[in-house]
């Protein structure tokens, strides 16, 4: 029996058992928990995430009681319940008397009641210098001045309910909007251009190229570098304006002078990425479309630095709105387009019969619409309380850190740019008919979206955290947030890995037409792109795990190994072309062959990545998640295989067609949710219970 006196401030009494250990460490496991609300993911994440650290704590006390002293020993009431809550709550009333402390103390940048200089709970309330917070919107910034819609005010908006149920509804419609206005665009340039015709990959590939260029290249370093550098640099005296104006400066001087090298090499710089008969008129064409697309590289780099610099001060909706803006652009060009030069179904016309004013017609608004995607954050920040001014004194403000990383990124990007070229070289050498480079731009838009929508969004709240928590040499931290992104993005990334098989095809017809070239081009390309999802969502966050702590050199190993797995699997079908295989030609396959390369090189990279983060952080407990990964596969199984059947009955009754498939889909994807959810909900899938819970249990309200 224990003879410690009971403490108020736990439940029923438990002070020194392991009951009283265990309701501590839930304490301390919900403070750490990320929230991520603020992202694209919307506000059903905020009461996921309530809901799960709460059955969470319980599953803990369940599983304390056969171990707690015979003074603890107790079944679990609604007292415990209610104390926990009630804990919860004096916790954040604490933060909120802090804050009036410290700004009767006079405080620079303490704004009363607000919340906005919130006292860090990972400190416990530790005098510290100014340090960020992360709230709903990312990390609050604590300066010496703010003005009066600075990013302090802004991190004081979204630190109360109402502010993050307001920048999770803005930045969900952002996301969502800008996905669905890139499915329509790319439903109106395979209309324009076909999918499977020379021109189709000609345009592909020079309307990639910045992209390549900049997203492989200047992308890379920035978003996963320089995010931590500037996250960090909030912490000094003015707000990390300068060392922000250095970075920014830095930044954009380079990017100018790549797109400048870029547009004099034009004609080269697209032939490293086609080599098959680029000449006379296919020579003509494609330089023109690469010299009036090359100046995005630029306005990439703009719009990236800019909407970093708004993510690090808590505004994260314009940044997630923008890219809306441009796809209507580029729409608005291609209905100009597909009106002002209509053509039949096959009629695309050849390279020779391209003119100038169809060449602008096409490309320029491509690249305007880059151009309106990156000056429109301008203002905006400027309402955040930065304004860029130029500075080129790029020595003695911390910047050998971030060059030293920029080093090791860049060489990663070097080497995943040499299994880019392979694998767009053999595309373009595809004949007609054939996946080629314009089908994989359709394919890989069906596999990005899931990826973008849950992975990416989770990562990029998660990241500026855990490069906070690694700054601070807080690992226990840096690995719950990993864990808790391998497992939420878990859910759609296991549900898609089967539901591919089932699904994509009835969306290709549905978005593209029923031809059945298009429909296997882009079709097989993307199910082999989408067995490989899990690893590749796996390798995006153990790659920021390491970022996290300024290490680019180990995500450059695991480069080698993904780029050079995928390349030994990729050169092979350059040899296979003009061969028969399963009583099909060899090109064929190609589009499966280039799939199915990055998802088995993705597998090596997850499984490496693991290996070396045991190596540096020590063990890191997966065992739950795999058990959720497990279940997740048994319900996405049957829920695939009950979608054939249904889909099987349906060809019966009805030839494939646009109409047949767009009727299928609406069919068939409700159903197969259902069944998903159905399923993993009874195998006791916890995160499938949280997330739905809120729902059912306003549905029964109602």
């Amino acid at each position: 029996m224990s003879n410690a006196e009971p403490d108020p401030s736990r439940p029923n009494g438990a002070a020194s058992g392991s009951l009283g250990a265990m309701y501590e460490t839930a304490v301390r496991h919900t403070i750490a928990m990320p929230n991520v609300a603020g992202t694209s993911i919307g506000s059903a994440y905020e009461s996921w995430f309530e809901a799960d650290q709460e059955a969470q704590w319980l599953r803990n006390l369940e599983s304390t009681r056969s171990h707690a002293s015979s003074d603890h020993t107790q079944v679990i009431d609604l007292g415990e319940v209610d104390a926990y809550r009630e804990r919860r709550e004096a916790e954040d009333a604490w933060n909120l008397e802090a804050d009036d402390a410290l700004a009767v103390s006079g405080r620079p940048g303490a704004q009363r009641g607000s919340g906005a200089s919130r006292v860090s709970r990972e400190t416990r309330g530790a005098q510290t210098a100014a340090i960020p917070t992360t709230g709903a919107a990312g990390p609050a910034t604590d300066a010496v001045e703010t003005p009066a819609d600075g990013p302090q005010t802004a991190a004081a908006k979204s630190s109360g309910t109402g502010g993050v149920l307001r920048n999770s509804a803005i930045m969900a419609a952002g996301t969502l909007v800008s996905r669905m206005l890139g499915l329509l665009r790319s439903v109106l340039t395979v209309w324009a251009l076909g999918s499977t015709t020379g021109i189709a990959n000609t345009w592909a590939t020079a309307n990639s190229l910045p992209n390549i260029i900049y997203l492989l290249l200047a992308g890379g370093v920035i978003n996963a570098v320089l995010v931590p550098q500037i996250t960090r640099a909030l912490e000094h005296s003015d707000g990390g304006k300068a060392y922000t104006d250095r970075i920014v400066t830095l930044t954009l001087t380079i990017l100018l002078g790549v797109t400048v090298i870029g547009m004099a090499l034009a004609p080269w710089v697209y032939q490293i990425y086609d080599h098959k008969n680029v000449t006379g008129d296919k020579l003509h064409v494609a330089t023109a479309f690469t010299l009036i697309c090359l100046p995005q590289i630029f306005f990439y780099g703009v719009y990236t630095i800019l909407g970093q610099v708004l993510n690090a001060r808590g505004r994260f909706g314009a940044f997630m709105w923008s890219p809306a803006l441009a796809n209507v652009v580029i729409i608005l060009g291609l209905v100009w387009f597909i009106a002002a030069y209509p053509h039949g179904q096959n009629g695309v016309p050849p390279y020779s019969g391209w003119t100038t004013e169809m060449i602008l017609v096409l490309a320029l608004p491509a690249t305007l619409a880059i151009v309106a995607q990156a000056l429109v954050l301008v203002p905006v920040l400027k309402r955040a309380g930065y304004s860029f001014t130029p500075n080129f004194k790029f020595r003695g403000v911390g910047l050998r850190s971030a060059s030293t990383m920029a080093g090791w990124a860049f060489a990663a990007v070097i080497v995943q740019q040499l299994g880019l070229i392979v694998t767009s070289r053999l595309l373009n050498s595809q004949p007609d008919g054939e996946p080629g480079k314009g089908a994989q731009d359709q394919a890989f838009l069906l596999f990005t979206l899931p990826h973008s929508l849950i992975t990416v969004s989770l990562v990029t709240a998660l990241f500026t955290r855990m490069s906070i928590a690694a700054g601070r040499n807080e690992t226990d931290k840096v690995k719950d947030d990993m864990t808790t992104g391998i497992r939420l993005s878990g859910l759609a990334s296991v549900m898609l890995t089967f539901g591919c098989f089932a699904l994509v095809f009835p969306l290709v017809s549905a978005m593209f037409g029923a031809d059945p070239d298009t429909r296997w081009a882009i079709g097989s390309m993307a199910i082999a792109m989408l067995v490989g999802l899990v690893p590749y969502s796996l390798c995006l966050v153990i790659q920021r795990v390491f970022y996290a702590y300024n290490d680019a050199k180990t995500p450059f190993w695991m480069q080698i190994i993904c780029t050079g797995i995928a390349v030994g699997l990729t050169v092979p079908w350059f040899f296979l072309q003009d061969t028969t295989i399963l009583g099909h030609p060899g090109a064929h396959w190609v589009g499966v062959g280039v799939g199915l390369a990055q998802t088995i090189s993705n597998v090596v990279q997850a499984a490496v990545g693991f290996v070396l983060l045991r190596r540096r952080f020590g063990a890191v407990d997966l065992s739950e998640t795999v058990r959720t990964y497990v279940r997740l596969a048994i319900a996405a199984i049957i829920a695939t295989g009950v979608t054939l059947l249904v889909s099987f009955l349906i060809h019966q009754v009805a030839p494939v067609t646009r109409v047949e498939s767009l009727v299928e889909l609406l069919i068939i994807g409700p159903l197969f949710l259902a069944v998903y959810f159905l399923v993993a909900s009874r195998l006791r899938v916890q995160e499938i219970n949280s997330l739905l819970g809120p729902i059912t249990r306003r549905l029964r309200r109602g």
